[in-house]
């Protein structure tokens, strides 16, 4: 059998050579180039540098977002998060504590992955939670302030008032 690497080799170089070109200018050509299309968002950003333990970077460029109302929806409900998992890792609990409290008054259903969250963020957010727990349960408990304002007078009026003496509004005629 006699082999022939010089007819076949050319041909197939030009082909690898060409491939290779047209994968490095097709996508510059399009609407959108392969960069922008790959661009992370700042919560995607922030969430990187939760992953790289890049604990203060994460806060303050979620915090910030979070602050200036620019998030919505479960985007809110994820930067909080990543706000308070990069609080607890840095050392803050209480911080964290309050920021999954946040989650919890917006969303009191939501919980964490307990498979993708570490034991020590999962403990602090359990706190969170018996916290707010507590704290609904104390304002189901306390009346509403504009019930007491409409409720009626709890005692009827007392004869010659509270002091024995003649009521304030009897006049002297009244009381012959």
């Amino acid at each position: 059998m006699r082999w022939f690497p010089v007819r076949w080799s050319s041909p197939l170089a030009a082909m690898l050579v060409g491939c290779q070109l047209l994968t490095l200018t097709v996508p510059a050509l399009g609407p959108r180039s392969a960069a922008a299309q790959t661009a992370p968002t700042p919560l995607r950003r922030g969430q990187e540098y939760y992953d790289q333990s890049r604990f203060d970077e994460a806060i303050l460029l979620l915090k910030d977002l979070v602050d200036r109302s620019l998030l919505s929806g479960d985007d809110l409900v994820k930067a909080r998060e990543v706000i308070a998992r990069s609080y607890v890792k840095k050392g803050y609990p209480v911080q964290g504590r309050e920021m999954f409290k946040a989650i919890l008054r917006d969303r009191p259903d939501w919980r964490p992955d307990p498979i993708r969250v570490p034991p020590d963020e999962m403990k602090v957010f359990d706190a969170a939670l018996l916290e707010y727990q507590a704290e609904v349960h104390r304002e189901a408990a306390q009346p509403k302030p504009d019930t007491l304002a409409s409720a009626p007078a709890a005692q009827p009026p007392v004869p010659g008032g509270a002091r024995g003496g003649p009521p304030p509004h009897e006049t002297a005629a009244e009381k012959k």
